[in-house]
């Protein structure tokens, strides 16, 4: 489909709408698919560049917008149904909130958290009545950030420590949020955890995953892996159904996370002057878990970061993070006492532990050069994804993997 023309039905509503202006014209649009095969498994994405007219005899403004909607030729693991009013929920009710918060605390109106692109609207459906079934006209609107000079880092590689630093203090600016509004509107708080746990996954394809990991692990991998692999096991076991990311979180560290935070889900920007990063926003709140905030941060620094900076700059990354976290915190007026660093380092431990699987099998996903080419018929997400899950791990993969737990054995994260 890349490349191709797309169509958006009765988009001018959904603008009106979520403009609050029901003045508006929309003159023309084009839309073409934004993202390659296997880039979103859950949903198809769509680049809209839009002209309005704002009332009548006013002048023409440009929109750049990213749509997204149901995946209607290709079956998924996502259940867009659920997965779309969760998100709309995210921007409509759970970032505002947090802006709100942020101004109670007295944080200035330009200092406001600020890690979204811009919102312009949704719908399940052309029929008002139909708000429990996402149909081929479902649709969710955000600004297109790469217009503005946004842009991605390459999965494949990872990144270096500069953008990762950016990523993580604005993630634990997101987290200390979550946990301010839990000790300070908790009715708002249990009603977006309710939310949160509307799941929309379903755990078949990364179960499969997971065997295939393991068989790979006790055969390919067993002499390297034996000292830890009981261990590594039980992880496995507890990963599938989907039963690491619904898992209650502990206190003191339940808050609202990202749960799908990699490099993807995050577009940089730099500086024109300095050249140095200076902003990142974060995109994809479809699955956001009530969960330990270092459950983000375990995927992402074992996951999402180049060779020598995983090797050399982790322990900064991570302190970055805890700094930002607490000071979030104090300027939030909530009690730090429980947030040791002691606590934190326990905490992101069990947490490693946990997400070891899925920083495993992410190894796979993230270089799809591992996938058999399906010839001449045309593939779908899910062809891909099967492709993928099914590949025996090449050479390059069990680099990174062995990589991977070398440095979870440096830390000791393999402890029960």
């Amino acid at each position: 489909m890349s490349g191709e023309a797309a169509h958006i039905r009765e988009l001018e509503s959904v603008l009106r709408k979520g403009l609050g202006n029901h003045e508006l014209q929309l003159v023309e649009y084009s839309c073409r698919p934004l993202m390659p095969l296997g880039e979103n498994y859950g949903s198809v994405v769509l680049k809209v560049d839009a002209t309005i007219r704002p009332r009548e005899n006013a002048k023409t403004e440009s929109l750049h917008l990213v749509a997204k909607t149901v995946n209607a030729t290709d079956k998924t693991m996502a259940t867009w149904s659920v997965l779309l009013p969760k998100e709309v929920f995210a921007y409509e009710r759970v970032l505002p909130a947090y802006r709100q918060l942020e101004r109670e605390a007295g944080v200035a109106e330009s200092d406001l958290i600020d890690v979204a692109p811009a919102y312009y609207g949704s719908r399940m459906s052309l029929d008002p009545r139909q708000l429990d079934v996402a149909d081929d006209d479902s649709l969710f609107l955000v600004e297109n950030l790469c217009t503005r000079g946004y842009y991605n880092c390459n999965k494949a590689e990872g990144t270096d420590a500069e953008h990762a630093i950016k990523a993580m203090t604005e993630l634990a600016r997101f987290h200390a949020i979550g946990i301010a509004m839990k000790q300070k509107k908790p009715d708002l708080f249990r009603e977006i955890v309710e939310r949160s746990r509307k799941g929309g996954i379903d755990w078949g394809q990364m179960d499969e995953a997971y065997r295939i990991l393991l068989d790979d692990f006790r055969t390919q991998l067993h002499d390297e892996l034996k000292a830890n692999l009981a261990v590594i096991e039980e992880s496995i076991a507890f990963s599938m159904g989907g039963k690491a990311y619904s898992e209650e979180p502990s206190e003191p560290w339940a808050t609202i996370c990202h749960g799908d935070f990699w490099l993807n889900n995050m577009l940089f920007h730099k500086d024109e002057a300095t050249g140095q990063v200076d902003a990142v926003k974060f995109i994809d709140y479809q699955i956001y878990p009530y969960a330990s905030p270092l459950k983000d941060v375990a995927f992402f620094v074992n996951s999402c970061l180049n060779e020598e900076t995983y090797e050399r700059d982790t322990d900064e990354i991570v302190d970055a993070y805890y700094s930002q976290f607490v000071k979030w915190l104090q300027r939030l007026r909530c009690n730090v006492g429980p947030y040791t660093r002691d606590a934190f380092d326990e905490e992101l431990r069990r947490q490693a532990l946990r997400e070891f699987p899925l920083c495993a099998v992410a190894v796979k996903f993230f270089d799809k050069s591992i996938a058999k080419p399906k010839g001449e018929a045309r593939e779908t997400s899910t062809d891909l994804m099967q492709q993928i899950i099914g590949s025996k791990l090449n050479e390059r993969c069990v680099e990174r993997i062995l990589r991977l737990y070398r440095f979870y054995v440096s830390k000791g994260w393999f402890r029960r």
